[in-house]
């Protein structure tokens, strides 16, 4: 028995965070990136964006998450995210 499965080629998650853990990441990583920076670059904006909606890129959290654990902020949330979405990074 054959099943074919269609896989899109960009899957969009959903958030499995409550709003205010969701706020409170996109705020924290929005604040590191200008205190590195001084301002939001145009890659980064677009991290930020596509977090903002009520589904996202999974490599834009990764990248989120990455910036979050190299500055040491948000411990609970990004263990959180990381036990949600089976992220070993």
């Amino acid at each position: 028995k054959k099943v074919s499965v269609i896989i899109p080629s960009n899957p969009r998650y959903i958030w499995l965070l409550t709003e205010s853990e969701k706020r409170k990441l996109i705020n924290t990583a929005t604040k590191i990136v200008k205190e590195e920076n001084g301002k939001l670059e145009h890659y980064r904006k677009e991290l930020i964006r596509d977090l903002s909606d009520e589904s996202f890129n999974l490599n834009s959290l990764i990248k989120i998450v990455y910036l979050l654990e190299s500055n040491d902020l948000e411990r609970e949330i990004v263990k959180k995210i990381k036990r949600l979405y089976n992220l070993s990074i």
